[in-house]
């Protein structure tokens, strides 16, 4: 066996395993087939790596694995639609996989250098590329920004508009290469700032909102001069004013649209060219209407669920008809734009506690890590992410698709290797 992973072949597989990690940020944008065969052929060669006892999972992350397997296969048994569920659960067992092959990929130093420096670059690459389509109309590729809703940008995404998405669930992972070569807070400041406007200018709400907030929170918490945070402060949210003050598009998108779907701004809203509603509160808007109809069908099946990935099915009963909003015609989606609903929903709380849980066990776990621990800006890094990935109030994609669940598990694996968890026992 030791001869064998001597061998050249074997180099080869683990180098080829490792190229294929290393351009998953690639290929998000290429692409959803371009991502899953990314994943799928990671997936086989990490099973391969445990066939074979390279890598040994502890006994305890195997124990976890088994209980969330049997929660999936109960969903499975009670779902309203099976194959829509037996989809999302091997899309589920897909990422967990993937998560594992992700952890045991950066715990090699080596491996976690070349990856972060690779990612930032990636970043900055997307971020220039979009800048470029803002100015000039299109980018290096002749993708050219849209104006139907906006003036939307997409960058090397083409015809997809979800540049600021990547952008922003991104922003914390690029930082962490100019922790480890150790840049100075002007630069960190500098890669923020400039981040934040590209993501504003993408014309994404919910990505700047949730950018702009856990850019704050790290900036407050940065080991800065504190006149240095007043400064950085002031200046974004004097670049942002004013920029909705004079640009119309963003006025439109960040100010007006967003006091309507709250309820603030009593203006007409168009939900058609025939139909026309003033919305008293958010649940009279579209969002709105996807979050009750979720709740309403977690009430219905609260232990269990509806199914995974049969939000999209369910919503349409008639006796979801009755919902409290002005959008209750529009309440149905492939999911609510909310994760915490979309778990709500389709798992029932049997699913639901198990996720809230964690995820306050890695808030609680890090925030207290930043104030007894060193690396505390890595520790910060790991709250900002969880800020963008898992803040409950924000609309979001769904946890269980491929574009939008990549960003939750590639989170969570680099959140697990700044905390320095261990998965894996050495293998003899």
């Amino acid at each position: 066996m030791t001869n064998y992973f001597n061998s050249k072949r074997y180099l080869d597989i683990n180098k080829f395993f490792e190229l294929l990690i290393i351009i998953v940020p690639i290929s998000i944008f290429i692409g959803n087939f371009a991502l899953n065969l990314n994943i799928l052929l990671i997936d086989l060669l990490f099973l391969y790596f445990l066939l074979l006892k390279k890598v040994i999972v502890k006994k305890n992350v195997l124990k976890l694995g088994l209980f969330l397997l049997i929660l999936f296969i109960i969903n499975i048994g009670l779902t309203v639609d099976l194959f829509l569920s037996i989809k999302g659960s091997l899309g589920i067992l897909k990422y967990l996989i993937f998560f594992l092959a992700f952890v045991y990929f950066l715990e090699s130093e080596t491996n976690n250098k070349l990856f972060f420096r690779l990612i930032f670059f990636i970043i900055s690459f997307v971020a220039i590329d979009t800048l470029i389509q803002y100015l000039f109309g299109s980018d290096i590729f002749g993708n050219e920004f849209s104006t139907s809703h906006g003036k939307r940008l997409s960058g090397p995404f083409g015809d997809e508009y979800v540049v600021g998405a990547y952008l922003s669930k991104l922003i914390f992972v690029g930082i962490i290469y100019l922790i480890q070569i150790k840049k100075n807070e002007y630069f960190n400041y500098c890669y923020l700032g400039v981040l934040l406007a590209i993501i504003f200018l993408a014309q994404e709400r919910s990505a700047f909102f949730i950018s702009l907030i856990s850019s704050i929170f790290f900036i407050i918490f940065y080991n800065s001069a504190i006149k240095h945070k007043i400064i950085f402060l002031i200046m974004i949210i004097t670049f942002f004013s004013l920029f909705i003050k004079f640009d119309n598009y963003s006025y439109n998108k960040y100010f007006k649209t967003t006091l309507q779907q709250l309820g603030i701004n009593k203006e007409i809203h168009h939900k058609s060219n025939e139909d026309k509603i003033v919305i008293s509160t958010f649940w009279d808007s579209r969002y709105g209407a996807h979050f009750l109809t979720a709740y309403e069908i977690y009430l219905d099946n609260k232990v269990f669920g509806s199914g995974i990935k049969t939000f999209r099915k369910v919503c349409a009963l008639s006796k979801y008809e009755k919902i409290e909003s002005k959008y209750r015609e529009q309440r149905c989606n492939t999911h609510p734009h909310n994760i915490y609903f979309e778990i709500l929903a389709e798992g029932g709380f049997l699913l639901f506690i198990p996720f809230c849980l964690l995820i306050l066990f890695l808030v609680i776990k890090n925030f207290v890590s930043f104030f007894k621990e060193d690396s505390k800006n890595l520790y910060l890094v790991n709250l900002g992410i969880l800020i963008v990935l898992f803040f409950p109030v924000q609309t979001t994609g769904s946890f269980f698709s491929t574009f939008n669940g990549v960003f939750y598990w590639l989170g969570l694996a680099i959140i697990s290797c700044n905390m320095k968890l261990s998965f894996f026992r050495k293998s003899f």
